[in-house]
């Protein structure tokens, strides 16, 4: 096609120009699959983690259920559960060993201290500590 003063009119982008184009639109692709990968990698963290928070507060009220209806008693510094489901309890409560310390009244404080074992294997699960207390009447 030609313009009034008889000179070929430009029709269309130049290689050039279609290059830089690509160019720039990898680098941006680039960048949003960074913050993406970010993203989801932030989301698995945070998943992770809401449900260690809710296992261990399943565990804690299922023990605290536990020392509410079986009896016991604080010997050395460890709690140990009596009667004739005693040694089902204690492999059964996710905690490895309740450490105890009487305090007023005939009451005794219940706690523990370290990893949660939730495989039932012996081997803890969850690698920070986690902190556990009940009072038994």
């Amino acid at each position: 096609m030609r313009n009034i003063t008889g000179q070929a009119t430009k029709r269309g982008f130049t290689l050039i120009e279609l290059v830089v184009t690509l160019c720039i639109a990898g680098i941006f692709s680039t960048f949003a699959m960074e913050y993406y990968l970010q993203a989801v990698k932030a989301n698995r963290v945070a998943a992770e983690r809401d449900h260690s928070y809710f296992e261990y507060n399943v565990n804690k009220n299922r023990l605290k259920k536990t020392l509410a209806e079986n009896e016991g008693f604080c010997e050395d510094g460890i709690y140990h559960f009596t009667g004739e489901a005693a040694d089902s309890l204690t492999t059964a409560i996710p905690f490895a060993q309740l450490q105890c310390s009487p305090i007023a009244h005939g009451r005794t404080l219940v706690y523990y201290i370290g990893p949660i074992d939730t495989t039932k294997t012996g081997r803890a699960r969850n690698a920070h500590p986690i902190a556990f207390s009940s009072i038994v009447e």
